[in-house]
């Protein structure tokens, strides 16, 4: 009985540490994305890149008080998670 005890705590302290690992590496690669979108933003700027057709009916959206269509019409036109869309538009 000990033994099993003993075996779970070493199992339960391996799927813990796996999981602080994987978690840790998504961090970094979101943070590294959010550079590369930031970068992106900054060039597109730079040798005028025009906007993309959604964002004016996004905006659109939103001033008619539409935040939760907005958010939806991002989320399927970019594939975006809720969370994505939502800081997206909020941007906007």
């Amino acid at each position: 009985m000990e033994l099993e005890s003993t075996a779970l705590i070493v199992i339960g302290l391996f799927v813990l540490l796996n999981l602080t690992s994987k978690n840790s590496k998504l961090k970094s690669i979101e943070k590294r994305i959010s550079n590369n979108e930031f970068m992106l933003k900054q060039i597109a700027n730079q040798v005028g890149v025009q906007e993309l057709p959604i964002n004016k009916k996004l905006r659109k959206l939103v001033k008619e008080g539409k935040n939760v269509q907005a958010v939806k019409e991002a989320r399927e036109c970019f594939g975006y998670s809720l969370i994505e869309a939502k800081r997206y538009v909020d941007e906007l």
